[in-house]
């Protein structure tokens, strides 16, 4: 203690002395102008020399940064990473000074950190195989990543024995490492202050990563972490703040807390509990934590309203309320803290929120073309009252012909607002309260004459430049439509009336070429057929722009259309190939054994065949883009070869392409081997649990299939809805177990159901994700994730019927009951039928946007989830429904044309209500009307039919007029093009599924009607039975043993039972490993080069938003940031060496407030699973007679095991056969 004593006062008074030390800005000039001629050599004797001047005059400030600055020339020159200089910064410290060690300590910690920032994201499976001791010399960059988070925290340890001399010394004495900040020194007056700030800064950004310690912590709402001082001040036990970094945080909190509760001036005090309220926060989980953070931001605020930092508090508040919509309350208490202390930055962050509240905003959609049933604006806005609009005339050469390199609208937008406009008007907007964003819908003018205009908006009736905004986009007037269709050599098109959807014929179509040098030139005219149809042909490929006219009126195409240039017809066959590997995941050293198949494509006669004597090159390229060894190898008769190579020890993790060149690839995944990784499994509970059990959920550690006693298990659970997105689950509680003897442990927790709205609500499902993290004395390391599937009623149900459904026959429905894990239950139920009522009119759907996927268009059958809101006109039936031991029941319900719901219910052994709907469409295929007002509906008897069958399929509409093109198209061939009757508004279509089809064909139909495009495009399978191959296996006993020798007989037969000669592999392979077999979807058995893919129907004429053009609301923003003096970012630069650094991070030790979300944990990465490699047998031919012998042995492996073979023969007639052992 007298030495501490001693040394403190040493230290200050030497502090005390600076004011007489020179001024050291000319020797860092002197650094950074050689640094900035490179003269490396004189920067470090620079460097050397100032730390000398500065160590003798007791300057330790520039002492330590020159220190810092030499060890990062060093390893500049050396070309070493940021993770040495700190292990120099280390060395450096452990001989300085005292007075200097702390500095030096903290600018380690943060290279440190600046290698794990570096390598956030990067699994560890990157960096050694076995933990590295401290002992060893293995650098930073090959450390795992919990070392790495390690040694940072005992850098900062290190820095903080020093605790009693750090809180007397005042941060500024320091100033020479830290770059000014925007908030009083008297927040954070001292160097302790400082270093414990960054500390925790680290421990909040080790949060926000999900790198936890060894226990993972959850804080709940109505826990001491939000509440005040005194409630915050709890008893945090040592041997639980050494398991978890949240912990050690909180404690930290308490110990800069305590430095200041009697300090005379209150506002490090203050400072330091808001900052805690802040950085707690994010760390809270559970539903009431915004409503306890608010409490403890309106506490703060009305605790320290003799204070500025009240403001700042009350900004929080705002900005927080803000966030969640509420922005008149936001509002409320911004004037508050803005009016509290005008001066501090708090008051300017409140009035900047004010006046983002109060400034006006502006949005409008509309559609591209405007025609009868007239479009609307929908506006969105904020704090306006009146709008103003005017229409330009535009010709469309001026508009999208010009040679400029920029889009003609760009250039040309702000000149045609000076114009003469053809028509100006104004409406009233409904005055939106609260200073919400409101949404109305205005209607656009119906007297303009056709053309293309150029619309503006804006709140200021003289559109002046530079005042209000000023939005705008182009529209077209016009009673035509049009829609292109893409061909890889070719662009179809169609002119239609917009409103009915007829054919429009004779009207003239331009087509515009893009030129090299910029523009569209004028090259091909044409008329549109009788059908209103035309083809852009030739050579040439590139964009395009199309223009149809007729009487005086147009239709065009909005951006460039690609018209291709190829002749698939006329090329030569093309080899295709498909390969199967004996793993889906290899370690780096392993050897890959793989089998491929080579195929011939003939564009020209349509058909494909085995690639006889092929000699191909086969190469495996990893995730860099290295091209690892390659092999030839040749083909045999059918087609197929095999092969292996060894993956090099220093290839990457991630995906390695198998390929050959040209013809085909397959994806397989290279991981590290992790020999630190445990094994956890984590077992699903008892059947039968519901929201608001208290569930149990047992777990096994083990390490190469022995228990691992002892293990830390750090668990939490998060929920979400069942069907959202990962991202949506909400952490619910976390804690902590130790395995037993045998590596069990259990995990308890309660399934907390959220808050209904009310007891008639459609009752719920949702998924709790419990995730362990495992580590044991070793350092070794594991996670399980385990997903749990609740309901408020412990069942579920689901109610099946076809798409296809057709009077007379009855509607067949199956009902499945099962638990939420899916468990078959046998139940009685009650099944109704009830009759909807269809409204009277069809609803035309809203456009999509211009940048959607289905822009311009609206998809088939896209008014089923409509269906749901149509009103029950009675029900028709009623019975009872009963689940066999299956969870099954099937039944059947004779129905009229006509639009349906089916409803079943039950109830669980609790009572609880377990419903599942189905909207039904019966139709009358013989009928000619529709018997539902859907714009369009479209359904096949079955989208896969067999060869020689018959393909039923009926296109309908609920206008009363309307009509359609229907297309069945086969390899680029069109075997259907039928428009239908326009008075009939349900046709049935009949198509033999011929063989020349090749697999299939599309089935495509469109129909405009309003205004509004309506496509089907679909695939039908046809499933050729002439293909198939028969394989039977004989002389495979029903019992085996690991080791049996079997030997058994393989029979291939053709469609008509004659023997085939055939190829057969095989390979033995077990339940958890993938189907390796997959390739024979890949085209094989004569239904590859079916088809050319199609780019949809694409109709010209979309939402579009209207774009700034210029002006806008503007406010003179005030200085708010909020930011504490911080230590200068690592590396060297010559900008930084005489001038402050850039801020860096902010001073900030949490992440932002609007970042509410909560991240998952991570610790070493486990393992990747690594099944038992799939085995290949030998290739084997069959005879004439298509007869084989197989013999293996089962393997010794205690997994499930199964013999593949797949057969083929030339002619790509295949089969396949799974037999388990």
């Amino acid at each position: 203690m007298l030495k501490i004593k001693i040394i403190m006062g040493l230290w200050i008074a030497a502090l005390a002395l600076r004011g007489a030390t020179e001024e050291y800005g000319s020797h860092w000039q002197r650094v950074s102008d050689t640094l900035g001629q490179n003269d490396l050599k004189a920067a470090t004797e620079a460097l050397s020399a100032l730390e000398q001047a500065a160590l003798r005059d007791e300057a330790w400030d520039h002492a330590a940064r020159a220190m810092a600055w030499q060890a990062d020339l060093a390893a500049r020159t050396e070309q070493e990473g940021v993770g040495v200089v700190a292990q120099r910064l280390c060395a450096a410290a452990a001989a300085a000074p005292d007075p200097v060690k702390p500095a030096l300590e903290v600018m380690a910690a943060r290279r440190y950190r600046a290698e794990a920032e570096r390598r956030v994201g990067v699994p560890d499976a990157t960096a050694p195989l076995r933990t590295v001791s401290d002992g060893e010399s293995a650098g930073p960059a090959a450390w795992r990543m919990d070392r790495l988070l390690t040694e940072i925290e005992r850098c900062y340890r290190r820095a903080l024995a020093f605790e009693e001399v750090l809180k007397r010394i005042p941060v500024g004495m320091y100033g020479a490492l830290f770059d000014a900040g925007t908030v009083p020194e008297t927040l954070r007056p001292t160097l302790f202050d400082a270093i414990a700030h960054d500390l925790l800064d680290f421990y909040g950004w080790c949060w926000k990563e999900g790198l936890d310690d060894t226990e993972s912590v959850t804080l709940e709402p109505d826990g001491p972490a939000l509440q005040d001082v005194s409630g915050f001040t709890f008893m945090i036990p040592d041997e639980a703040a050494r398991r978890s970094r949240v912990l050690r945080a909180l404690r930290l909190w308490q110990v800069v807390l305590v430095f200041h509760e009697n300090d005379d001036d209150p506002a490090a005090y203050a400072d330091a509990d808001l900052s805690r309220l802040q950085f707690c926060y994010p760390l809270v989980t559970g539903e009431k934590r915004e409503e306890r953070y608010v409490a403890a931001l309106d506490r703060f605020a009305h605790k320290w309203r003799a204070h500025p930092l009240s403001s700042r508090a009350l900004a929080l508040r705002a900005q927080l309320a803000f966030d969640a919509g509420d922005a008149a309350l936001a509002r409320v208490v911004a004037q508050k803290g803005a009016a509290a202390y005008p001066a501090s930055i708090g008051a300017a962050q409140c009035r900047n929120l004010i006046a983002r509240i109060e400034t006006p905003s502006l949005a409008l959609r509309t559609e591209r073309v405007w025609c009868a049933p007239w479009p609307q604006f929908e506006v969105v806005y904020k704090n306006l009252t009146q709008l103003h609009f005017r229409a330009v005339r535009v010709p469309f050469d001026e508009a999208f012909v010009p040679r400029d390199t920029q889009p003609a609208e760009v250039v040309e937008g702000g000149r045609w607002l000076t114009r003469k406009p053809l028509k100006q008007w104004s409406v009233v907007l409904p005055p939106a309260g609260d200073y919400r964003t409101r949404s109305h819908r205005v209607s656009v003018p119906q007297d303009l004459p056709t053309g293309l205009y150029a619309l503006y908006a804006s709140p200021d009736a003289a559109f002046a430049d530079g005042g209000a905004p000023i939005l705008w986009a182009l529209f077209r007037v016009s009673r035509l439509a049009l829609v292109i269709d893409q061909k890889p050599d070719r662009v179809h098109g169609y002119v239609l009336s917009a409103r009915e959807g007829e054919p429009v014929s004779g009207a003239r179509v331009t087509v515009w070429r893009r030129q090299a040098e910029g523009g569209f030139k004028r090259e091909q005219v044409m008329m549109s057929g009788e059908d209103g149809g035309f083809a852009v042909l030739g050579d040439h490929a590139g964009d395009i722009m199309i223009l149809a006219e007729r009487q005086g009126d147009a239709a065009q195409t909005w951006t460039p259309v690609w018209k291709g240039n190829a002749r698939t017809r006329f090329e030569a066959p093309v080899p295709r190939a498909t390969f199967m590997t004996d793993r889906n995941v290899y370690r780096p050293g392993q050897t890959l054994r793989y089998k491929g198949f080579f195929w011939m494509d003939d564009p020209v006669s349509r058909s494909v065949y085995a690639a006889s004597g092929l000699r191909v090159n086969v190469a495996g390229v990893d995730a860099s883009g290295r091209r690892l060894a390659s092999q030839d190898v040749t083909c045999t008769p059918f087609g197929s070869c095999s092969g292996e190579m060894v993956i090099p020890g220093d290839t990457p993790s991630g995906t390695l392409t198998l390929t050959a060149e040209g013809a085909g690839s397959t994806d397989i995944q290279i991981a590290a081997e992790d020999r630190s990784a445990l094994d956890v499994v984590l077992d699903a509970p008892v059947p039968g649990v519901r929201l608001g059990d208290v569930l149990t959920v047992n777990g096994r550690v083990a390490r190469d299939g022995a228990a691992v006693p002892d293990a830390r298990i750090a668990w939490r659970v998060a929920r979400q809805p069942q069907g959202d997105a990962p991202g949506a689950a909400v952490p619910l509680t976390a804690g902590s177990a130790v395995s037993d003897a045998q590596g069990a442990f259990a995990l308890t927790f309660f399934a907390k159901a959220p808050q209904q709205p009310g007891e008639e609500t459609e009752p719920e499902a949702f998924v709790f994700t419990v995730t362990a993290e495992v580590s044991d004395v070793g350092g070794r390391s594991g996670r399980a994730h385990l997903p749990v599937a609740m309901g408020e009623a412990a069942w579920q149900a689901s109610l099946v019927t076809d798409a296809w459904q057709a009077s007379p026959q009855p509607v067949r429905f199956d009902v499945c009951v099962q638990t939420q894990d899916g468990s078959p239950v046998a139940v009685p139920g009650e099944l109704q039928v009830l009759l909807l009522k269809p409204p009277e009119w069809v609803k035309r759907p809203a456009l999509p946007l211009a940048d959607r996927t289905d822009a311009g268009g609206c998809r088939d059958n896209g008014d089923v989830d409509a269906v749901d809101t149509w009103e029950v006109s009675r029900v028709l039936v009623g019975e009872h429904v009963r689940t066999g031991t299956n969870g099954v029941a099937s039944g059947s319900v004779p129905l009229r044309a006509g639009a349906y719901r089916l409803v079943y219910e039950t109830r669980d052994p609790a009572g609880r209500r377990v419903t599942a709907r189905r909207n039904v469409r019966v139709i009358d295929p013989d009928a000619r009307r529709l018997p539902f007002t859907v714009p369009v509906h479209i359904e096949a008897e079955t989208w896969r039919v067999p060869a020689g069958g018959v393909f039923r399929a009926v296109w309908g509409s609920g206008y009363a007029r309307a009509s359609a093109l229907v297309l069945a198209e086969s390899d680029g061939l069109e075997w259907l093009r039928v428009r239908t009757d326009p008075e009939v508004t349900q046709q049935r279509f009949e198509l033999p599924a011929d063989t020349v089809a090749h697999g299939g064909f599309w089935f495509r139909s469109l129909c405009v009607k309003e205004n509004r495009a309506y496509a089907c495009e679909r695939w039908v399978e046809v499933v050729r039975r002439d293909q198939r191959l028969t394989v039977t296996v004989a002389g495979v006993p029903p019992t085996m043993r690991s080791g049996d020798r079997i030997a058994c007989t393989v029979k291939v037969t053709d469609p008509v039972g004659a023997g085939c000669e055939a190829e057969l592999i095989a390979l033995l392979t077990t339940d958890d490993a993938a189907d390796a077999l997959a390739w024979q979807g890949a085209g094989l058995g004569g239904q590859a080069g079916a088809s050319t893919r199609h780019v949809g129907f694409q109709f010209q004429n979309h939402g579009v938003e209207l774009a700034l053009l210029c002006g806008g609301w503007r406010h003179e923003r005030e200085p708010d940031a909020w930011r504490y003096r911080t230590w200068r970012a690592c590396g060297v630069s010559p900008q930084n060496a005489g001038t402050p650094s850039g801020p860096g991070r902010s001073g900030e030790p949490v992440p932002q407030i609007r970042e509410t979300g909560a991240s998952g944990t991570f610790s070493a990465q486990a393992g990747v699973a690594m099944p038992a490699p799939s085995l290949f047998l030998p290739h084997v031919r069959c005879d004439s007679e298509g007869t084989a012998r197989l013999s293996f042995t089962v393997p010794e492996s205690p997994a499930r095991w199964r013999l593949l073979i797949f057969a083929h023969d030339v002619r790509l007639r295949c089969g396949r056969v799974k037999i388990p052992l």
